[in-house]
């Protein structure tokens, strides 16, 4: 395939991803942002002891926009943080069943967004579920530079 031909290409799918990624902006019916809903998820599938540090780490995301979320979070009724009782200075965040509530009703309206867009894709279903796959078995790490020319 031509370059021009790519760029082409490439311009149509980015355009269809967002398109694609605005009108399924499942965290947004929930008047939630998309770090409110990671950490709900995270949360969710890590039940033992969480600190707001392993959320940063997890996020990839500041220590102060962490603790944004989690204000929001918990100003919602969706967290609850806790000192450690030996250490006080170290915080320990679990949901709430409110959070599990939350998390599960994303989830759902998640799958069932898939769901639908595979009705839409009809015989296209399976090609493109093997195609994802392929996408997400790749190894991107050496692909792209940031605005600074690092990788």
């Amino acid at each position: 395939m031509e370059s021009a031909e790519k760029k082409e290409l490439a311009s149509s799918l980015l355009y269809g991803f967002a398109k694609l990624f605005d009108s399924a902006a499942i965290a947004g019916l929930y008047n939630m942002t998309r770090g409110e809903s990671f950490i709900l998820n995270y949360l969710l599938q890590h039940p033992e002891s969480v600190t707001p540090g392993s959320i940063s780490d997890a996020m990839k995301a500041s220590t102060a926009r962490t603790a944004a979320a989690l204000r929001t979070l918990e100003a919602k009724g969706c967290i609850l943080r806790t000192m450690d009782s030996r250490d006080r200075r170290r915080v320990f965040v679990e949901l709430t069943t409110v959070g599990v509530k939350k998390v599960e009703e994303m989830r759902k309206a998640v799958y069932d967004g898939v769901l639908e867009m595979l009705n839409a894709l009809g015989e296209d279903a399976q090609e493109f579920v093997r195609i994802i796959k392929k996408l997400a078995e790749y190894d991107f790490s050496g692909c792209c530079e940031n605005s600074e020319g690092k990788k």
